[in-house]
């Protein structure tokens, strides 16, 4: 089966934001948690922030209120999204796929608002056909299959008929339990082409030149 769809995900997939988050994040976490280590900063990649502030609380022993520790992210991701780049490639390759016809989401549990902001600095909103984030009430973040699903119908595409491109472990499996076309796990540099195999990508890349002339191969 051809695909008709490209899903993808936004950070470490589509811009270089992990770097930047792990930068102002360990720090800041530490000042709070003299316990947490950089290397900790690993097994939050991917979450949602309330899913951040959760884990925080269970494992770390995190005291901040949910309420504040969103209000504190938000700004930060709001800094982090305005002086973001995209990975080389990238852009090309959704103008590619829309010039033969694919439909085209962004999929992310980042909040809408960072998302606004990412498709506002590219100049987005024409090439996409969605977007859907986690703040949109359209159901659970990623790792569960919602966001995913939601976005295949917007497209008016089966999950079949949909390539899923991520970076993240629980991106990954999102899109393996949404039972997605085929799954690209793309390597940013803060991942392991192991990791995202184990999570359940079907192929990996590390970068997007010569992605689209694959993904009828693949997809087939």
């Amino acid at each position: 089966m051809l695909f008709k769809a490209v899903l993808s995900d936004l950070d470490g997939t589509a811009h270089g934001t992990e770097e930047t988050f792990e930068r102002e994040l360990v720090p800041y976490l530490q000042t709070h948690l003299p316990a947490w280590k950089k290397e900790d900063y690993a097994g939050f990649v991917g979450l949602t922030n309330e899913q951040i502030h959760g884990k925080l609380s269970r494992e770390f022993g995190f005291k901040m209120t949910e309420s504040q520790f969103l209000e504190e992210m938000g700004l930060l991701g709001d800094r982090v999204y305005q002086k973001s780049t995209l990975f080389p490639g990238y852009l090309k390759f959704l103008k590619t796929c829309r010039a033969h016809g694919k439909g085209l989401g962004l999929v992310t549990n980042s909040p809408r608002k960072w998302l606004d902001i990412f498709i506002e600095r590219f100049s987005l909103d024409a090439l996409i056909g969605t977007s859907v984030s986690v703040s949109d009430n359209r159901g659970y973040g990623k790792p569960h299959p919602d966001l995913y699903l939601a976005a295949a119908q917007d497209l008016q595409v089966s999950p079949r008929e949909c390539v899923v491109l991520e970076d993240s472990f629980v991106g990954i499996q999102a899109a393996k339990a949404a039972k997605m076309g085929y799954i690209v796990g793309y390597l940013n540099g803060h991942n392991t082409a192991d990791t995202l195999i184990e999570a359940g990508a079907d192929s990996i890349v590390s970068d997007y030149d010569s992605l689209f002339d694959a993904l009828d191969y693949w997809a087939d």
